[in-house]
């Protein structure tokens, strides 16, 4: 069909800068010599393009720029044999034909919400790159970002002029290593596979954020990480009030007792998910349960817990107002006769990520903690 582009035939292309990035990888940024076609182009992280030099040969090499930045696209190449040798041969201003794009692409939209931990070394970097650059990007779509990029020795570190970005970046985690010590290198010194070990990346759980921000306000935690509705939820109750009981045998200090939970909302057909509100990044709610003596049970601690409980979402609301829901009372005790100062926490629903939750909480504790550290004095 007249106008339409044979996808056999690669597409002219100008090298419009390039970067020499260790002693055999070069990179190029190219666009297209139809600027109707550059204008137009779209591609996914982690695809790729095919790269030709006229009366040479034609390689493959990963789309390292990203989908989010369409002012050129970027290429690395490694020389390691005959066509890659003369595509190190252009610099800015010639001729190179790019077919693109080609391939599958890495499941971003299955990441969101979660951490994500890239490990890369030597010109691996590459299709790292496109996807950690489109992540950052999209930054309030993602939970922790992290990078351990390696190399044998400095020289051999690819994109060094992202770096001071990347290591100022607030957002992202980057460790850099190299194979041996090197004069003048301030970053990890070991193999790739030792460092991760070291820096040993863990998942993170919702009571252990809490435990954590709770204890950076000053308070003393003790984290108890049974779960006590496992294998049933029949009991649960009497199981975790023997250990409540328990624990204030052995520690008579214990002022404040948090049962953590995450709200059930859903019916027979749909799951809910509750959203706070905030600029920079997808977030579940709160709320604080109460429970009353209005089963007729003991429980005549429960008007103080209903001010612990107003007291927190007070403290709370004051640095996020969107961050919780409603508290509420309901005519269970759910062993909060047990003490003075205890709550249920309802951290996000079932249908909300845990990356969500975990924000929310850090949120939470963030203000909840100096509150509770003044009532401690």
């Amino acid at each position: 069909m007249a106008g339409t582009h044979n996808p056999l035939l690669p597409e002219m292309a100008t090298v419009i800068e390039t970067v020499q990035e260790t002693h055999n990888i070069k990179t190029f940024r190219v666009r297209f010599d139809d600027e109707e076609k550059m204008k137009n182009f779209t591609f996914q992280p982690g695809q790729v393009g095919q790269l030709s030099v006229f009366g040479v040969g034609e390689s493959t090499f990963v789309i390292n720029s990203s989908p989010t930045r369409m002012d050129y696209l970027q290429f690395s190449v490694m020389k390691a044999g005959e066509n890659t040798a003369a595509l190190h041969k252009p610099n800015a201003g010639d001729k190179i034909g790019v077919r693109a794009p080609l391939g599958n692409w890495f499941p971003y939209e299955q990441w969101k919400g979660k951490n994500v931990f890239f490990i890369g070394g030597g010109i691996g970097m590459a299709p790292i790159r496109t996807i950690m650059v489109y992540l950052l990007d999209n930054r309030k779509d993602y939970g922790d970002i992290s990078l351990l990029y390696g190399a044998k020795t400095p020289a051999d570190l690819s994109f060094q002029s992202d770096m001071p970005e990347w290591l100022e970046r607030k957002d992202l985690n980057v460790t850099l290593t190299i194979d041996n010590p090197a004069d003048g290198w301030e970053h990890k010194v070991g193999l790739i596979p030792n460092v991760l070990k070291e820096i040993g990346p863990k998942p993170k759980n919702v009571g252990d954020v809490l435990a954590n921000t709770l204890a950076s306000a000053g308070l003393q935690v003790l984290h108890d990480r049974t779960i006590y509705d496992y294998p049933s939820y029949t009991g649960s109750y009497n199981r975790s009030g023997a250990a409540v009981q328990e624990y204030l045998n052995q520690y008579p200090s214990l002022r404040i007792v948090i049962d953590l939970h995450r709200d059930a909302l859903c019916s027979d057909s749909v799951v809910y998910k509750t959203v706070a509100e905030l600029p920079d990044a997808a977030c579940s709610q709160v709320m604080l349960l109460v429970g009353t003596n209005a089963s007729g049970l003991y429980h005549p601690y429960w008007e103080e817990n209903l001010r612990l409980a107003v007291y927190l979402q007070d403290a709370v609301n004051a640095a996020h107002p969107t961050l919780m829901r409603p508290i509420t009372l309901v005519n269970e005790r759910y062993n909060q006769h047990l003490t003075r100062g205890s709550l249920i926490i309802e951290v996000g629903s079932s249908g909300n990520t845990l990356q969500e939750a975990i924000r929310a909480v850090r949120l939470f504790g963030e203000s909840a903690g100096p509150a509770l550290a003044e009532l401690v004095q």
